[in-house]
């Protein structure tokens, strides 16, 4: 990373700081259930089940999501003080709370302006990084914290039909607008691809598109064998 002039690795991740699954299996006190979402008519408390940390979220909307998550992050950062990121990104595979249906962008991202305000009040230099992802993909109306570190998730490979690109650099231009932004790149090989994907023009192009539009941070989700692929990364 530092050869090819990274300056700092920036958390890009899911909750898993915010909401420390094995932590709530282990202790006896567990957190407030209603801080959990409701999915097909029924609470789905994820610390019982620690190992299946995706397809849940928590349910934003709620006051005490925002305190739990504060005082794990608070907790976090005190106890390990070389840590300059931490993520808020949604989990994967979806599983917001029934109750929230149609308004996610909204609730989540008030929900992370809650949690930004009162984390930087202690760390006013940490970035918090959110995933542009599945449901939550649009921009939200409002601007997000001057911490915060929006991180869009495409393929720049799927650019080369010029209508996705057009979507994605509109993608880009909304998100600009309202926060600071970064690209989280699908970039695998033969990991799930077996015919070779060689696309280094468009890469550069749609890294130059977003760098132009401010962008701060790029990650590539490289996903395949050396041996098989060559050194695709470093090129």
């Amino acid at each position: 990373e530092m050869r090819l002039g990274t300056k700092a690795r920036t958390a890009a991740g899911h909750m898993r700081v915010p909401f420390p699954l094995d932590e709530y299996a282990e202790r006896d006190e567990k957190p407030d259930e209603e801080i959990f979402p409701i999915l097909n008519g029924e609470r789905y408390l994820a610390w019982k089940n620690p190992a299946m940390s995706y397809h849940w979220q928590p349910r934003y909307s709620h006051p005490g999501t925002a305190e739990e998550a504060v005082r794990n992050i608070l907790a976090y950062l005190r106890a390990h003080p070389q840590v300059t990121s931490v993520s808020l990104g949604v989990n994967d595979s979806g599983g917001h709370c029934e109750t929230e249906r149609g308004r996610e962008v909204e609730t989540y991202y008030r929900w992370v302006n809650a949690v930004a305000e009162r984390v930087t009040a202690e760390f006013p230099e940490v970035v918090l990084t959110v995933l542009s992802y599945r449901e939550v993909e649009p921009a939200p109306r409002f601007p997000l914290h001057p911490n915060v570190l929006a991180i869009l998730c495409f393929d720049s490979h799927a650019c080369l039909d010029p209508e996705v690109r057009a979507k994605r650099e509109a993608l880009v231009r909304d998100w600009a607008r309202v926060a600071r932004i970064g690209q989280y790149g699908y970039d695998t090989g033969d990991h799930v691809y077996k015919l070779p994907r060689i696309y280094f023009g468009i890469q550069r192009e749609m890294i130059r598109f977003l760098h132009a539009q401010g962008a701060e941070h790029v990650y590539s989700e490289w996903a395949y064998n050396t041996a098989s692929e060559g050194p695709k990364t470093y090129l």
